[in-house]
């Protein structure tokens, strides 16, 4: 002060409130990396689950792009409404699902090829969590082709099976199965030197039931992720004979 002490003065307190929010948290928790898009009711379309938290959960949006390799976005879901939560649980919520049905915007099947899909998680205060994105392969040929027995067949005693792969691909396994009415058995099939896996069944000795049936063989494999992969070939119409053998 003039007179060469010291003073000191504190102002009035003034309520504040202090905000800071951190943009959601967005992570993948499980989905596919290979679909098949031709119809034939095998893994037709892909899905996810994604997992967007905050710190302060309540109202949001979710957008998924679909890119092209070349970067080209090809089709775009959402923006989708959707719930954040603290924590990610079957109870707690947070999960969100996404499903790609592997068409483009403009409804046409995506092209045989590598795609990537992007999720984006927007906060109801604008915030966007970090993009995260998943490979997906998108493959609509069939994996082979049953190839023996014949469709229209009579099948009687020992029957021979077969499946040719489509060239370059590595199967873990393929079953043979014929179903009936009643019953249905099978065998396993075994690659032979040509390239084409094989199996034998006696129909007379394997409890198969005479009639009208179908053959079918169901084959595994490691998708683009080493994920287990399995397809199975549109059914052969047969007979099965057995009665007297």
């Amino acid at each position: 002060g003039l007179d060469g002490t010291y003073h000191w003065w504190m102002a009035p307190e003034v309520p504040v409130t202090f905000s800071n929010p951190l943009p959601p948290d967005v992570s993948l928790l499980s989905g596919s990396t290979w679909l098949s898009p031709n119809g034939d009711g095998q893994s037709d379309q892909s899905s996810w689950s994604v997992c967007a938290t905050d710190s302060d959960p309540g109202a949001a949006t979710m957008t998924t792009l679909v890119h092209a390799a070349n970067g080209t976005t090809i089709r775009t879901l959402g923006p989708t409404a959707v719930e954040t939560a603290a924590y990610c649980s079957w109870w707690a919520g947070g999960y969100q699902s996404v499903m790609w049905d592997g068409r483009a915007d403009d409804g046409t099947v995506a092209p045989d090829g590598e795609y990537s899909v992007e999720f984006r998680v927007t906060d109801a205060d604008g915030l966007r969590g970090q993009v995260v994105s998943q490979p997906v392969v998108v493959d609509s040929q069939p994996q082979g082709s049953l190839t023996t027995p014949a469709a229209d067949a009579t099948l009687s005693g020992p029957t021979a099976f077969a499946f040719t792969p489509r060239p370059g691909l590595s199967l873990d396994s393929v079953y043979f199965s014929l179903g009936g009415v009643a019953a249905s058995c099978g065998v396993v099939g075994l690659l032979d030197a040509e390239g084409v896996y094989r199996g034998e069944l006696d129909v007379s000795t394997m409890s198969c039931p005479d009639g009208s049936a179908t053959v079918t063989a169901q084959v595994g494999w490691q998708g683009p992720s080493g994920e287990s992969l399995i397809w199975q070939t549109p059914p052969i119409a047969v007979s099965v004979a057995t009665f007297g053998i």
